[in-house]
């Protein structure tokens, strides 16, 4: 990380300050610099121990963002109808067999040279942490349906244990990010309610935001 960021971020988290940060891929670099920003602002407020869970969180939400924008990339170029179950399944079949063949670095410039990128907000103070993560594009409603079925498969499982031993015992489970946001969020005790996704409409354009509320005390209920 560039020294001069290093020390703005710093400077913004001991202020206080919420954090807006663009990508257009998951790239190292990008993991990171989010890596150092959740280590500051936990450890600012002595709670370090739920950096595990936090980081995890902003992972699967920023790469399930980044992800449908390049499905959507992928799609319009094969001209994909998204309305027809059959067609939408055997192109996101292709679409993760294209990913894999692909370097990050490919998928960011791609993504970028389509002007197609998802943001990073961060809004904390010491009783919780609010992540945000907004996709400049609106998800398509089987894209939302997705979403909404992952989160309640989250309920069948007791723990994240249990989860990845259905995974590994049946392969035709995906580990989907979606539901393991879900169990991080059900073993802390926090409420499904935290997580929202919502339509947002800014400058003429249709925005897809992904929100969730991390408590970091109790003080946050009251």
């Amino acid at each position: 990380m560039r020294l001069e960021l290093k020390s703005e971020l710093e400077k913004t988290i001991r202020d206080e300050n919420n954090i807006r940060f663009k990508m257009y891929y998951f790239l190292e670099e990008t993991e990171k610099s989010i890596d150092f920003m959740v280590s500051q602002i936990l450890g600012q407020y002595n709670r370090l121990e739920y950096k595990a869970a936090i980081l995890t969180i902003i992972k699967e939400l920023c790469k399930n963002a980044v992800e449908a924008n390049l499905k959507k990339i992928f799609f319009d170029d094969i001209e994909i109808k998204i309305e027809n179950d059959f067609q939408y399944k055997k192109g996101k079949e292709r679409f993760e067999e294209e990913l894999k063949n692909k370097t990050l670095l490919e998928t960011a410039e791609l993504a970028k040279e389509k002007g197609l990128y998802a943001e990073l907000n961060l809004d904390y103070n010491p009783h919780r942490i609010i992540i945000n993560v907004i996709n400049n594009r609106m998800l398509w409603p089987i894209e939302e349906k997705e979403i909404q079925d992952n989160s309640k498969k989250a309920h069948k499982y007791n723990n994240i244990l249990s989860f990845y031993k259905e995974v590994k015992k049946n392969k035709n489970i995906p580990k989907n990010g979606i539901t393991l946001i879900m169990l991080l969020l059900k073993s802390e005790n926090h409420d499904a309610k935290f997580f929202t996704i919502e339509k947002i409409n800014a400058k003429n354009e249709t925005l897809t935001s992904m929100k969730i509320i991390f408590p970091l005390s109790r003080e946050y209920y009251k």
